[in-house]
């Protein structure tokens, strides 16, 4: 229980340093998750060479995927 304004002034002084702390830690955690670091230097040409055959096969799946749900939905 609270006594006077003082206790609550500092309790929520506390509240306020948690939840920056927190908010801090959620902040580092969706930067984390949704905007990934990437390492762009592939050390090797092979490297190279199967990041664009992944990233082509990736936007082939796509575009049949595309095809197939507009023959299906077109009807």
């Amino acid at each position: 229980m609270y006594n006077d304004i003082d206790d609550i002034i500092a309790k929520k002084a506390e509240l306020q340093k948690a939840i920056n702390r927190k908010e801090k830690e959620i902040s580092i955690l969706w930067e984390d998750v949704f905007h990934p670091k990437e390492d762009k230097t592939f050390s090797t040409p092979s490297q190279r060479l199967l990041k664009y055959a992944n990233t082509g096969l990736g936007l082939m799946d796509g575009a049949l995927l595309g095809w197939k749900l507009y023959r299906r939905l077109r009807k």
